[in-house]
């Protein structure tokens, strides 16, 4: 829940200049749910059924310290796929799953469509809201006004239609709607989960795209006349005024502000002066990377994505940074050949990572790791959903999130 009192930009960050990025030529990278709208998505069911399923392996250790972090080796466009590599020994993981408008059981490999969504969708993304889930799907159409946002509660599998006609943004309590009048008017109102209006309409730059509430404000970007995002911007939800603009990536953690510039990680906290973290272990040739900090707060997962503009395979590589002692965790069997699209991860409450895509060479697998360990438990997926996307970890499997009933 956001809290009264939000700071100032002075007394979050400093009064230091932004930053450029270390990759200037790709801004940071869109959440996945608002794909729901781009064409490419379309093509997610067709990649995830015409995949191969050869046996898997078992994959060696890789979690390494973090003073002077080896950057990890960029994969050749001609060579082969990084083969995702683990353990699947029949134990049971205790994940259950929603995955665009599916859920699963990975115990028992089971699956089922959540009811009560259009039938004539051809795509949907799941997000979690609390303990809550929703879904946002279109009506069979492309525009703003298709697009249809439902509510998944604890314990059951049947959605409630939200609203209609603009897209969400999680929120401690409920969700923030942004709606759009003209190039000139928009605004942003907030719903409770149950419906009910938690805010009046307001008027927001129509050029300021939210993603996510914290409890120092929203994170996003705003996107400039050239179409370009030009990095990010931290905004105050009071009147939605930008708090704070860097050319690299905001992620918050409780209360503290995290920055990926320059291929390097700072942390500024409130009363504190800005800290530099070190450099990220990644090769510089990566993206700006997805950043997610543990439920806890004590670690910082963090996803670097490869696309080679010269053809070649998309690869996914996974780093753990461990606040207390600075410390880079290596994900094994990553760097890992993946189709990037089909691809999502999250945290469970009890600390694991789990990563859900079409591997290239093994076909659709649910890879799980918990920081530290020194393999990976790779597990397979049920029949896939076609135009889906967003894994929420479900609330009896160790993450946020409806159960299954």
């Amino acid at each position: 829940m956001v809290r009264a009192g939000y700071y100032t930009s002075v007394e979050i960050l400093g009064n230091e200049p932004p930053q450029r990025f270390f990759s200037p030529r790709r801004p940071p990278r869109p959440p996945r749910w608002l794909m729901v709208l781009a064409p490419a998505v379309a093509l997610l069911g067709v990649a995830w059924m015409t995949v191969t399923d050869p046996a898997l392996d078992v994959a060696e250790s890789a979690s390494r310290p973090a003073a002077r972090p080896s950057p990890s080796p960029s994969p050749t466009p001609t060579g082969p796929p990084r083969l995702l590599r683990g353990t699947d020994d029949g134990s049971p993981t205790g994940l259950r799953l929603l995955i665009g408008d599916t859920l699963y059981d990975v115990d028992t490999r089971t699956s089922r469509t959540v009811r009560g969504l259009p039938t004539r969708r051809t795509l949907s993304w799941a997000t979690a809201v609390g303990d809550d889930a929703v879904i946002a799907t279109n009506a069979g159409g492309d525009a703003i006004e298709d697009i249809r946002v439902y509510v998944l509660r604890p314990g059951e599998d049947q959605v409630r239609l939200l609203f209609k006609g603009g897209f969400p943004t999680p929120a401690a309590d409920g969700v923030w709607i942004k709606r759009w009048y003209s190039e000139a008017r928009c605004e942003l109102r907030k719903l409770g989960l149950d419906g009910r209006r938690l805010t009046r309409p307001r008027p927001v730059d129509c050029s300021v795209e939210v993603f996510a509430q914290t409890p120092l404000g929203f994170v996003g970007w705003q996107n400039q006349p050239d179409g370009n995002t030009d990095g990010s911007i931290l905004v105050d939800p009071r009147d939605f005024s930008v708090l704070r603009r860097s050319h690299g990536q905001f992620t918050v953690v409780g209360r503290t502000l995290f920055t990926v510039e320059r291929n390097r990680l700072y942390a500024d906290e409130p009363g504190r002066p800005r800290r530099s973290l070190g450099r990220l272990p990644a090769a510089p040739d990566a993206m700006l990377p997805q950043v997610k900090g543990s439920p806890d707060g004590s670690r910082l997962a963090f996803e670097f994505d490869r696309a080679p503009s010269d053809g070649g395979y998309q690869n996914m590589d996974f780093w753990v940074y461990e606040r207390a002692s600075r410390r880079w965790l290596h994900m094994p069997s990553t760097p890992v050949s993946v189709q990037l699209k089909t691809s999502d991860w999250a945290w469970t409450d009890d600390g694991r990572i789990v990563v859900a895509g079409v591997f290239d060479g093994v076909g659709v697998r649910l890879a799980v790791w918990r920081p530290g360990e020194r393999d990976i438990e790779v597990r397979r997926l049920g029949s896939p959903p076609e135009g889906s996307g967003g894994l929420v970890p479900l609330k009896d499997g160790g993450g946020a999130g409806p159960t299954i009933p």
